[in-house]
């Protein structure tokens, strides 16, 4: 498995619920994430996947930063 983080500018790549259903769509934000997404490559097909970037906890949520562009209201800190 290859993972790497594809630079796009301003670009913004993401996970559409209506074509694809997958469980990433299920992530929360959080300043303090416990994983982040990166695409993988095998062939020709690119599936987005979640990497744990600290130690996570039984019981303890899955959570990716969304990034400072947020269209919500942050309460984290």
């Amino acid at each position: 498995m290859h993972l790497k983080t594809r630079a796009t500018g301003n670009k913004f790549v993401g996970i559409d619920a209506l074509e694809k259903g997958g469980l990433l769509r299920l992530m929360n934000h959080s300043c303090n994430a416990a994983a982040r997404f990166h695409e993988v490559q095998t062939g020709d097909k690119l599936t987005v996947v979640a990497v744990t970037v600290r130690d996570v906890f039984p019981g303890e949520e899955m959570t990716d930063s969304y990034g400072s562009r947020l269209w919500f209201l942050c309460r984290c800190g």
